[in-house]
């Protein structure tokens, strides 16, 4: 199991530069898993640091097209209260008319897109984009960090029994194959990334101690805040009218990873 944030964030990095390759080929992975994503051994100072496996199931289809499309962003409100106003984005799109491929795999089910796992559960069809695949690499990322903080856990004798319990307790319900549906209402909630924000959010228990307070602080600021936009970006992404929703795109998880990968590269320096 990697134990960097900063090679973990890398090598997820190297693995999202070769999806979006694969695309622009016209390729659609179509099953992004934590069994797809695998990290170099070795830490290079330079270049990618993880592949993503199985690009021989790529889907790849007379029907693959690519578009672009100008939309316009609505004005929103930030969980820190930051409004964002409104805006116009030019996003670049990968479509197949392949629907359930690698969907219903019992073992990676909990890493498939929220649309994608609300199709299954009403047994309806849904047209697989991209942004499907890139939501499965936040999930991937969720799921990664969440063994970390937990390995940390248990390394730090400053840490209550009971705290470890908690956050696995957290962990299971994330990341536990089980329905389409439970799953959805799971990602819908951000519930594998939102668990960052509870120390703000949630009051202290008669010791004193916020939830998860003691697995929060086993990552470092710049996850934090990655996790932070990431919560936004699914919210804004499972909006419940089609025509509100704001997908995360390879260019804009791209950009949160380098600036993540950026800030932690400077405490490492220090």
């Amino acid at each position: 199991m990697c134990d960097s944030e900063l090679h973990l964030l890398r090598g997820l990095r190297g693995a999202l530069d070769a999806h979006r390759s694969l695309c622009e080929m016209g390729f659609l992975h179509g099953n992004i898993n934590a069994g797809n994503v695998l990290l170099y051994d070795e830490r290079p100072k330079e270049g990618a640091q993880g592949l993503l496996l199985d690009v021989e199931l790529a889907l790849s289809k007379p029907s693959l097209t690519n578009r672009k499309e100008t939309v316009n962003v609505p004005s929103r409100l930030k969980t820190s209260g930051t409004e964002f106003p409104t805006a116009t984005r030019t996003q670049l799109y990968h479509e197949s008319t392949s629907v359930m491929h690698g969907a219903l795999m019992s073992d990676t089910t909990q890493f498939v897109s929220w649309e994608i796992l609300t199709a299954l559960h009403v047994k309806g069809k849904i047209r697989r984009q991209a942004h499907h695949d890139v939501e499965s690499f936040v999930w991937v990322l969720a799921y990664s960090v969440m063994r970390l903080v937990a390995e940390r856990m248990k390394a730090d004798y400053t840490v209550p029994q009971d705290a470890i319990h908690e956050f696995q307790d957290l962990f299971e319900n994330c990341f536990t194959p089980l329905s389409a549906l439970a799953i959805a209402n799971n990602r819908r909630a951000a519930q594998p990334l939102a668990w960052t924000c509870h120390d703000q959010t949630i009051e202290p228990d008669d010791d004193g101690r916020r939830v998860y307070e003691d697995a929060i602080r086993q990552m470092s600021k710049p996850l934090i805040d990655l996790f932070d936009g990431l919560v936004d970006d699914i919210w804004a992404s499972t909006h419940p009218k089609s025509g509100m929703r704001t997908y995360l795109t390879h260019d804009k998880l791209q950009s949160r990873l380098d600036y993540s990968i950026a800030q932690l590269e400077k405490e490492e320096q220090k």
